[in-house]
């Protein structure tokens, strides 16, 4: 059941691998469960998200919402 809301806002790059979001930035890697997210809010000029992603995220009922 989806219950996360995530926001993204500082330069990095999402991959899906394995059935979770895999977010890179200067500090890491984190991990998320994409059955975990109901929606993930992209809030920079400096992230990068490929249309294949997006078509993931879309078939598992994941709201994107992209903010200036």
């Amino acid at each position: 059941m989806a219950f996360r809301a995530l926001e993204i806002s500082n330069e990095a790059e999402i991959h899906i691998k394995d059935g979770q979001l895999e977010v890179t930035n200067k500090n890491g890697i984190a991990l998320i469960p994409i059955e975990d997210l109901l929606i993930i809010m992209v809030h920079g000029a400096n992230i990068r998200l490929s249309t294949m992603d997006i078509s993931i995220l879309s078939q598992n009922k994941v709201a994107i919402v992209t903010l200036d």
